[in-house]
């Protein structure tokens, strides 16, 4: 890792995005480390089993290995947003030259508070390096690669020490989901057989409202969302060293062709294929 060659638009990458019509962003497993930088309008977001309605000024710190969806829901309301995005193998490699790099997503992550919320001035600053950073990762100019890094890693030390220096409230917890016992469930029991009728008979709902309510809170059936849980616990497993056909054991998969198979169509390369891009 020591003299890995960091590339951009394959190990970290920065662009804008901009939505104006109204619709929701499907449930989806992070694979990135992710920074979302709102500019203009808002959304709803959610983290984990945290709903956030973000705004402009905001931003939200998504770790790789968590769940994240988002809706939009007012039509004419144009959302903009500024995104970073960091591979596992990035972050990794900051670390390996100052052990706190990571210190805001892991606090963010061990807090479950997802939301900078910063003072005005403070964040028209911060903007400003986003800004700056989406420009020079779209440029081909001489030295860009240098330069994207140094703006990159000037931006989380930014980060980090606005999270380490200001009160605690500067992140903050969203409100929590309407399903989070269904959901906290699903987190501690996903390798066992779940079902949307065993479920709803556990929580109290009927088979078709549960199953209704999850796939419009969460953008996708509750059967892909134990399926998307199930498949993480495999890539995590797989990175860390566990055999990659032995990987289903972990995961609530009766063979590896199944595994095989789900992986396959849910990421578009083979177990084999993940883990050695990953290493």
């Amino acid at each position: 890792m020591a003299g890995a060659m960091l590339l951009r638009g394959e190990d970290y990458d920065a662009g804008t995005s901009r939505d104006e019509a109204a619709g929701q962003i499907p449930s989806a497993m992070r694979e990135v480390y992710e920074i979302v930088c709102v500019t203009e309008g808002g959304a709803d977001y959610w983290v984990e089993d945290q709903s956030y309605k973000l705004r402009a000024g905001d931003i939200l710190l998504v770790p790789a290995g968590v769940m994240v969806g988002a809706s939009l829901k007012q039509r004419g309301c144009p959302f903009e947003r500024h995104g970073i995005w960091m591979s596992r193998r990035f972050l990794t490699f900051l670390k390996l030259q100052d052990d706190d790099a990571d210190y805001a997503f892991t606090r963010s992550t061990g807090e479950g508070r997802y939301l900078l919320r910063l003072p005005a001035d403070i964040f028209e600053g911060m903007e400003g390096g986003f800004e700056t950073l989406v420009a020079e990762c779209r440029s081909d100019k001489l030295n860009a690669e240098l330069s994207t890094k140094a703006m990159l890693n000037a931006l989380i030390v930014q980060i980090n020490r606005v999270v380490k220096n200001l009160d605690e409230e500067v992140l903050l917890a969203g409100t929590q989901n309407r399903l989070a016992p269904v959901l906290t469930h699903i987190h501690s029991h996903c390798t066992e057989s779940l079902t949307v009728e065993g479920l709803a008979k556990q929580f109290g709902y009927s088979s078709s409202h549960l199953a209704h309510s999850f796939k419009k809170q969460m953008g996708t059936s509750l059967y892909h969302y134990v399926l998307l849980r199930r498949l993480q616990i495999g890539r995590e497993a797989m990175l860390n060293g566990v055999p990659v056909k032995e990987a289903y054991q972990k995961c609530g998969f009766g063979d590896y062709a199944g595994f095989y198979r789900a992986f396959t169509k849910e990421y578009g390369i083979s177990p084999q294929q993940y883990k050695k891009k990953n290493q």
